[in-house]
């Protein structure tokens, strides 16, 4: 399985700026790589996000398809931002608190017939993870 991760990207403004050219081309490498799961380690946004930010995220979203995505908060990410991408389709997830999201991929695996899958663990934004987990 190939695996994509991000983090930090930090999108300033729309469609013109360095931030969401690498993105964009970060969904290339995907279709070029054939990545299969694509996880986003916080900071997409660096504050409260604009609508055409969230139209750059939601553009790479798109054509990253039709690899999986879990999107895990980060610090300068705020939940009302990215809580309109969760279940934006079957394929995407964003964690807000520590969970294990588990994705089943490809044909059943011999002997059990079990299907392959993967297991995330998330811990998003840590200071808030941790004292989630501490409480836990």
């Amino acid at each position: 399985m190939k695996v994509l991760c991000l983090a930090d990207i930090h999108l300033h403004g729309g469609f013109e700026t360095e931030e969401a050219q690498a993105l964009l081309k970060a969904a290339e490498i995907v279709h070029q790589r054939k990545v299969e799961f694509v996880l986003v380690n916080g900071d997409i946004f660096e504050a409260n996000s604009t609508p055409e930010q969230r139209l750059v995220f939601k553009a790479f979203l798109d054509d990253i398809a039709p690899s999986k995505t879990v999107v895990i908060r980060g610090n300068h990410d705020q939940i009302k931002d990215l809580m309109v991408f969760n279940q934006y389709d079957d394929r995407v997830w964003v964690a807000e608190q520590p969970e294990r999201i588990v994705l089943e991929f490809g044909p059943e695996l011999p002997p059990r017939g079990i299907p392959a899958c993967l297991q995330i663990l998330t811990i998003p934004h840590f200071n808030a993870g941790a004292l989630a987990l501490q409480q836990e």
